[in-house]
C-alpha cells in the first residue's frame, strides 16, 4: 500500500534523461508583462501590472514535484520551457500519466477550478522553468475587470479542447494508432519523455510500445529499400 498525503498516495517525482535543449527558451530577461499581453491575451494596463507586481519566476529540476493531489489549487503556473507530467497514483502506490505539458505558455494549475482542490500529482521530466501567479491574485483580478474572466476561460476551453482530443483517441484507437498520435501532437518531445511514461500515457504496456515502435522502424526500412 502506498504511503498518504490528503488521502492521496505519494510517490518521488519521475525525471528524463532525455535532452531539452530544442525546448530551452531564449535567456534574455523575460518581458512579463508582454507575456500576459501577446500569450494569453490580457489587455489591460491595470491588470497587466497587477499580474507583473504578483507573478514569479521559477525554475523546477528535473524530478521536482511541485503540485501535490489533494490540496487547495493555490498557484497558476505557465511554461516557458521544459517538459511537465501529470499523473495520479493508484492503491497500490502504481503512477498512471495522464498529461504531458511543455508548450511555452501552456498553464499548469494540478485542478479542474481555481477553487477546487489539486486532482493529480505534477512533476518537472526535465529541469521546467515557469510563471508562477498565485490563484488569489487570479481570482482578485476577475473582480476588478470581468474581461479577465473570458480570458481565463478561453484558456479553460482550449485545455479542454486538448482532454477531448486525447479522450477521443485513447478511447477510439488500438496501440498502433494511439502511438502514431502521439508522434503527431507532441512530436518535439517523443525522445525526451522516457518511453514507461509515454506507454502509461498511451494506456499500453512498455513491451508493447517497443513491439509498435521496431515495426514501424521495420516498415520504413522496407519503403526505403
Amino acid at each position: 500500500m502506498a504511503e498518504q498525503q490528503n488521502g492521496f498516495p505519494t510517490k518521488a517525482g519521475r525525471g528524463s534523461q532525455g535532452k531539452v535543449q530544442n525546448l530551452k527558451r531564449n535567456k534574455d530577461p523575460l518581458d512579463i508583462r508582454n507575456f500576459y499581453r501577446e500569450v494569453i491575451g490580457i489587455e489591460d494596463e491595470d491588470t497587466l501590472d497587477f499580474f507583473e507586481q504578483n507573478t514569479r519566476y521559477t525554475t523546477y529540476y528535473k524530478g521536482d514535484i511541485f503540485i501535490h493531489a489533494g490540496e487547495p489549487a493555490s498557484t497558476l503556473r505557465f511554461i516557458l520551457s521544459g517538459v511537465s507530467s501529470g499523473y495520479y497514483l493508484d492503491e497500490n502506490g502504481l503512477d498512471h500519466t495522464i498529461c504531458l505539458s511543455y508548450r511555452f505558455g501552456e498553464p499548469l494549475l494540478g485542478a479542474p477550478t481555481l477553487s477546487s482542490l489539486t486532482q493529480i500529482y505534477m512533476d518537472a521530466l526535465t529541469d521546467l522553468e515557469v510563471l508562477e501567479l498565485p490563484v488569489s491574485a487570479v481570482m482578485e483580478s476577475f473582480s476588478k475587470n470581468l474581461q479577465n474572466v473570458s480570458i481565463y476561460e478561453q484558456l479553460l476551453d482550449n485545455d479542454r479542447y486538448k482532454e477531448y482530443d486525447q479522450h477521443i483517441a485513447l478511447s477510439t484507437l488500438e496501440g498502433r494508432d494511439r502511438y502514431l498520435w502521439f508522434c503527431d501532437r507532441y512530436r518535439e518531445i517523443i525522445d525526451i519523455v522516457p518511453q514507461s511514461l509515454i506507454a502509461s500515457f498511451l494506456g499500453i504496456r512498455p513491451q508493447s510500445l517497443s513491439r509498435i515502435k521496431r515495426q514501424l522502424r521495420e516498415e520504413r526500412k522496407q519503403n526505403n529499400d
